[in-house]
């Protein structure tokens, strides 16, 4: 058994409406919480439970960079995408190969830039921590 290392499945973002994925410039980290909206509500007859809409937004910090290579999202992108509500859509995903039963790792979806956090710290590289908000439901099927 192999198990997917975590370097080999980097975060792509693109502008909805864009042809070109990017992967996000010296990532340090980032997670994709996947989560369904539930409400339980008491009653005579017990706990019901209602389920609603799936949600992947990921989350993650990254260093600043001055020079990128134009397959790279900049910082100042990040910040454009923000101010101007630009609709992404992201995807992780390791294409090196595996069996049918779950060798690939592949999320995608759709959201908004909704936060970003820049920290300065003394002798340290200038880092930001962002969230993007997922607003359609999420997929786990590899397309190009």
């Amino acid at each position: 058994m192999t198990e997917i290392v975590s370097q080999n499945v980097p975060l792509y973002i693109r502008a909805v409406g864009t042809t070109e994925w990017k992967a996000l410039v010296c990532l340090e980290n980032y997670t994709m919480p996947l989560a369904v909206a539930n409400n339980t509500v008491n009653t005579f007859c017990g706990p019901k439970t209602s389920v609603g809409v799936v949600t992947l937004s990921p989350a993650g910090t990254a260093v600043a960079e001055v020079e990128l290579s134009a397959d790279l999202i900049s910082h100042k992108e990040m910040i454009d995408w923000l101010l101007n509500k630009t609709l992404l859509e992201f995807k992780a995903e390791n294409p090196t190969g595996g069996s049918v039963y779950g060798g690939n790792f592949f999320l995608y979806g759709k959201g908004y830039l909704t936060s970003m956090t820049n920290t300065f710290a003394t002798d340290a590289n200038v880092t930001f921590d962002f969230t993007i908000t997922g607003t359609d439901t999420p997929s786990n099927v590899p397309f190009d």
